[in-house]
């Protein structure tokens, strides 16, 4: 019994030694080698120089596209009307013929006042003759002589009535508006046509109060850019297609209406006026104010700080600077005279560190 406790700890000890042995042998082999740094290549960037252009600083409004002017038509006489020729979306001449009022009470009354007229000529004729042979009193000269002037203005007055009774266009432009028919009882309550000139379109902005002193202040050179939005089948599923026009900026408003603490800017579109109707919702633009030919950058080149890295060639590192730029808008800033010629670091510039060294992977083209 004691020889094979004995005999296991002796195969105990043995088998410990082996692993021993094992273990320091592959420790001494690995030891050995020689150890693998993984350096990590330098960052690729892209750089960029300043690039000359045009600053400007505006603020956009949104607006409605309106006639210059809407001529509504109403009738001066009353009665049914015979004849309605135009529809909405006609383009109409000055004078035209738009609607046919039934004449036949305005021409039974022309026949009456004429017949009246007659009447009290003729009876001025003679007074006249006896006034003048003084067979007759100053007083019967002038009682015939108002019947007959009385009698005139009723006769013109049927006259004209007749007339009107032919409604014609008093401005050339395009039929926005048909509200009736044929059949319908023509009133002074209610317009035949609406009549605008699409030629000549507008845009009222109401602007935040905020904006008057500015505005007013660089009023000489306002400029604004009238743009919508359009689905013209030249685009993508669900992509639109910007329409602009250039405008003028015609009158501003004098006084802030209290309501909506807004004042009034008007505009008037210079081009592209058969691509805008009346109603569209449209965004203008304001420019108050253009600074000339300075060196530009894109606001997305900024660091997250707002500042900027720029690149030195010779050692292939970045710097960063803190930027203090001269003026700015949304899209772009001014960038510092002292750096005009520097060349930038316009992507990449979030994952970089001021003198580390960088990679160029290109240059970007204004």
């Amino acid at each position: 019994m004691v020889n094979r406790r004995f005999s296991l700890i002796i195969r105990y000890c043995i088998l410990m030694l082996v692993l021993a042995a094992l273990g320091f042998g592959a420790y001494a082999l690995f030891a050995n080698r020689d150890t693998t740094v993984y350096n990590e290549p330098p960052p690729a960037v892209v750089l960029a120089n300043p690039f000359t252009g045009t600053l400007e600083k505006s603020l956009t409004v949104s607006g409605t596209i309106e006639a210059e002017a809407l001529i509504p038509v109403f009738p001066f006489v009353s009665g049914t009307i015979q004849s309605y020729p135009l529809k909405e979306g006609d383009l109409i001449e000055e004078g035209e013929t738009i609607a046919l009022i039934d004449p036949q009470a305005y021409r039974q009354q022309l026949v009456q006042a004429q017949a009246a007229y007659t009447v009290a000529q003729s009876t001025f004729d003679r007074i006249q003759r006896l006034y003048e042979a003084k067979a007759t009193t100053q007083q019967n000269y002038e009682q015939a002589l108002a019947q007959r002037d009385a009698s005139k203005a009723q006769w013109e007055l049927a006259q004209l009535q007749l007339d009107y009774a032919t409604v014609k266009a008093p401005v050339a432009g395009t039929v926005i508006q048909a509200p009736t028919a044929v059949g319908n009882v023509a009133s002074n309550q209610q317009p035949l046509l609406v009549i605008a000139n699409l030629d000549n379109l507008v845009v009222n902005l109401d602007v935040p109060e905020r904006y008057y002193d500015i505005i007013e202040k660089y009023k000489t050179d306002l400029s604004a850019l009238v743009k919508r939005s359009a689905f013209t089948g030249l685009t993508g599923p669900g992509e639109s297609e910007l329409i602009v026009s250039e405008a003028s900026v015609e009158t501003i408003g004098s006084y802030i209406q209290p309501q909506s603490k807004t004042f009034t800017v008007r505009c008037k579109l210079l081009e592209n006026q058969h691509d805008f109707k009346p109603g569209m919702h449209v965004q203008v633009r304001l420019v108050y104010q253009s600074i000339l030919d300075v060196p530009l950058l894109w606001q997305k080149d900024r660091t997250i700080d707002g500042n900027a890295y720029i690149y030195d060639s010779d050692s292939e590192q970045v710097r960063w600077i803190a930027l203090e730029t001269v003026d700015e808008n949304d899209e772009v800033f001014i960038v510092p005279d002292a750096y005009r010629n520097m060349l930038f670091v316009v992507e990449g510039q979030h994952r970089i560190l001021d003198g580390q060294r960088v990679t160029v992977a290109g240059r970007r083209k204004e």
